[in-house]
C-alpha cells in the first residue's frame, strides 16, 4: 500500500510538472521556432535604410572586421554594399530566414559583394585569403538577438559574431566613403599601449594574405618580478572616429571596447587610461604656392614653390575624377607609399629624395598627358623620413590647386587619321632575324603639325609615358621622327629615341646626330601606313630605339616580356591600325609626376656600343 501511495504521489507529481512547463511555454516548440522566424524577419526589414554590419571573416579573426552594408526587402532580396567595393556599387541577391536551431538568415544565391568574404573563388581568382578558401568568412547565421535597434548574428562557420546597427541615411556611398576614408586616415603603424603610463610594445597586422588587415597584439607584463608577458590579440573593426573592438579588451585591471583616433597617431579609450599610438608625427610649418601656365588642350606647366627652402617635399597631378572621394590624408599617403615602396626595395633614402622629391622651388611640365576639356588638381605636401628610418612621412598639410585642360581645335583628315593604335612589324631583328610585332599608338601634340608617339621600343619603357615626337607635313601626309630626341630624364639618365644602322662585321650600332632617322607614309585606305628609315649615304638607318643616356654614354633598358635584349626590330616596317582612340589619351587615375623614376629597368654593366655619329 506504501509502494502504491508512492507510485500515485510520484505520478500526480510529474502531471503538475507538466502542467508547470505547459503553463510555462504557452506555444509548442514549433510554434516557438515560428514566432523566432517572424521576429527575426521583421527586425531585418524594420531599418528604413537598411543596417551596418560589422563582420569578422576566417574563424580565428585573422583579418580583423570589416564594414557592410545591408538591406533586408520584403520580397526576399538583400541589397549589399562593402568597403572593399566601389562605394557607389550595390549587389542584389535573395536571403532566408528559417527555423533550425532557431532563426537563421542564409544569403542563399550568390551575392558578388557579401559573397567576396566567404567566397572560395576570392583566393582562387582573385589571390586574396588563402589560394583554396578565400577569406573563409560566412554566408549562414544563427540569429541570437533582433530588434530595431540591434542584431547579433553568429556565423555557423566561424563560430564569430557579426553585429549590426541600423544606418542613419540612405545615402550608402556618402556614408560608405566615410567609413573608407576614415579606415585609410588610420593607417597608422602603432608600436606601444600604454596603460596608467606604463608602455607595452605593440605588433599592428596590417595586411595577411595580399588582404588588409586589423589586429594589435600586445605584449602585456603583470607587475611583478616573476610574470610572464603575456600576448593579448585584438582584432578590429573601423568606425569613422576610431575603432572598436571585438570583444572588449582587457589590459591589467583596464578593460576597453572602444578607442578614438586622435591628433594622427594614436588611439585612446573615453578616460585617457589607455593609449595605443605610432611614433609621434613630424610637423612643418612649410607651406606651398602652386601656380599653372602654358594650359593647353594636352599640355600644362606647373610651378611650386614652398615657403621653406631646405626640406622636401613631394607634388603630382591628378584628374579630379581620379581623386573625387579621397581624403587629403589618403591623397598624401597613396603619394608617400610609392616612397616606401622603394625603401622597401632596399634603397637608400638620400637616392630615392634626390630621384623623386623635390627641395625649393620646382617646375614640370607635362606634354600629351592631358586630356581636353578635363578637370585636374595639383597636390603638393612637404615629406620627411622617420628618425629611425624605417619609412618617409608626410609633414604638413595638402595644398591643392584646380585647372581645366582647354578645347582641343579641329584636326585635318590626313593627321587625325595616324591618331590611334597601330600594330607595328619588322622585317627582321638584329639577334634573332625574325620579325618582329608591337603596338604604338599616335596622339596630338600640337594638332596639325606634331604627334605624340608612345611604345616604339622593346624596353619594359613601353609600359612608361615617354612620347617621342613625330612631324606631320601637311602636304604629302607623311610623318617623320628626327633622330636623338631627349624624351625626359630616368634618374641622372636622359631617355633618348635614337637611331640604329648596320656596322662593322653584321653589327649594328647607334648613329648619333641631327637628321630625320625614319618616316611613314600612310596608304591609300588610311588603316595602313609603311615606315622607313632613312639613306644618309654612307649609313641606312634600319629602326630606332629608346636608351638611356649619361654624358656621352648609352645604355641599355631590360627587354619587356616577350622580347630578347638587344633584338631590335630591323625596318622597313608595315603597320595596320587596330584602335582609332581619341585624340589624346585619357586621363587615368594614376597620378602625373614631373619626376619620375624605375629603378631595375637599365642593364647596368656595359654600355651598349660607341655611338657613331652620322653627321
Amino acid at each position: 500500500m506504501k509502494k502504491l501511495l508512492i507510485f500515485s504521489l510520484l505520478s500526480t507529481l510529474f502531471v503538475s510538472c507538466l502542467m508547470e512547463d505547459d503553463d510555462k511555454f504557452s506555444q509548442s516548440a514549433s510554434e516557438r521556432l515560428e514566432t523566432a522566424v517572424e521576429e527575426a524577419t521583421t527586425a531585418l526589414q524594420s531599418a528604413a535604410n537598411g543596417w551596418r554590419m560589422e563582420l569578422y571573416p576566417e574563424g580565428n579573426r585573422i583579418y580583423g572586421g570589416y564594414t557592410v552594408f545591408l538591406k533586408f526587402n520584403a520580397d526576399g532580396t538583400v541589397v549589399a554594399s562593402s568597403e572593399h567595393a566601389d562605394p557607389t556599387q550595390t549587389a542584389t541577391s535573395y536571403y532566408t530566414v528559417e527555423g533550425e536551431s532557431g532563426a537563421v538568415l542564409s544569403f542563399d544565391t550568390y551575392n558578388e559583394i557579401f559573397h567576396f568574404y566567404s567566397s572560395p573563388s576570392t583566393g582562387a581568382e582573385q589571390g586574396i585569403g588563402t589560394a583554396n578558401g578565400g577569406l573563409e568568412g560566412d554566408s549562414d547565421f544563427v540569429v541570437m538577438e533582433a530588434s530595431n535597434e540591434f542584431i547579433k548574428l553568429k556565423g555557423r562557420k566561424t563560430n564569430n559574431y557579426a553585429y549590426l546597427y541600423p544606418l542613419e541615411t540612405s545615402d550608402w556611398a556618402t556614408e560608405m566613403q566615410a567609413y573608407i576614408n576614415a579606415a585609410s586616415d588610420m593607417e597608422v603603424n602603432c608600436k606601444t599601449c600604454t596603460v596608467d603610463g606604463v608602455e607595452y610594445p605593440v605588433t599592428m597586422r596590417m595586411s595577411l594574405n595580399n588582404f588588409t588587415a586589423r589586429v594589435f597584439t600586445i605584449a602585456y607584463t603583470p607587475a611583478g618580478e616573476d610574470a610572464e608577458t603575456q600576448e593579448i590579440t585584438a582584432p578590429y573593426v573601423c568606425t569613422k572616429t576610431g575603432i572598436r573592438f571585438y570583444e572588449p579588451l582587457t589590459i591589467g585591471n583596464k578593460t576597453v571596447s572602444e578607442m578614438t583616433f586622435k591628433e594622427d597617431y594614436y588611439f585612446e579609450n573615453e578616460d585617457g587610461s589607455v593609449r595605443i599610438s605610432a611614433a609621434e608625427p613630424i610637423r612643418s610649418d612649410n607651406q606651398f604656392t602652386i601656380d599653372i601656365s602654358d594650359l593647353t588642350f594636352s599640355s600644362v606647366t606647373v610651378s611650386v614653390t614652398p615657403t621653406i627652402d631646405d626640406e622636401y617635399y613631394q607634388w603630382a597631378v591628378f584628374p579630379k575624377s581620379s581623386i573625387a572621394t579621397m581624403s587629403d590624408k589618403a591623397i598624401m599617403r597613396a603619394l608617400v607609399d610609392e616612397l616606401n615602396s622603394y625603401l622597401d626595395l632596399g634603397l637608400e633614402p638620400e637616392i630615392i629624395l634626390s630621384a623623386l622629391a623635390y627641395m625649393g622651388p620646382s617646375e614640370g611640365t607635362f606634354e600629351n598627358q592631358l586630356s581636353p576639356e578635363t578637370e585636374y588638381v595639383v597636390a603638393a605636401f612637404g615629406i620627411a623620413l622617420l628618425e629611425d628610418g624605417s619609412a618617409f612621412t608626410s609633414t604638413t598639410d595638402l595644398f591643392k590647386e584646380e585647372f581645366t585642360s582647354a578645347e582641343m581645335p579641329p584636326l585635318e583628315e590626313d593627321y587625325e587619321a595616324w591618331i590611334g593604335t597601330w600594330e607595328v612589324t619588322s622585317t627582321s631583328s638584329e639577334v634573332t632575324k625574325s620579325q618582329l610585332t608591337f603596338n604604338v599608338t599616335f596622339s596630338v601634340k600640337v594638332p596639325n603639325s606634331t604627334l605624340n608617339m608612345n611604345g616604339w621600343t622593346i624596353s619594359i619603357l613601353r609600359d612608361y609615358n615617354y612620347p617621342a615626337i613625330a612631324d606631320w607635313d601637311a602636304e604629302t601626309g607623311m610623318i617623320t621622327f628626327d633622330n636623338e630626341q631627349n624624351l625626359g630624364a630616368d634618374g641622372n639618365y636622359t631617355v633618348t629615341f635614337v637611331g640604329r644602322a648596320p656596322y662593322q662585321g653584321g653589327s649594328y650600332t647607334i648613329l648619333t646626330g641631327s637628321y630625320i632617322a625614319m618616316g611613314g607614309m600612310l596608304g591609300a585606305d588610311k588603316t595602313t601606313a609603311v615606315m622607313v628609315g632613312n639613306d644618309l649615304g654612307s649609313w641606312q638607318i634600319c629602326g630606332m630605339e629608346y636608351f638611356a643616356k649619361l654624358g656621352s654614354s648609352f645604355y641599355i633598358y631590360n627587354p619587356a616580356t616577350g622580347y630578347t635584349s638587344m633584338d631590335f626590330p630591323v625596318g622597313p616596317f608595315s603597320m595596320r591600325k587596330v584602335d582609332t582612340r581619341a585624340a589624346v589619351v585619357q586621363p587615368q587615375a594614376k597620378p602625373l609626376y614631373a619626376k619620375t623614376w624605375q629603378p631595375g629597368m637599365l642593364m647596368h654593366t656595359d654600355e651598349v656600343a660607341t655611338a657613331v655619329s652620322a653627321e
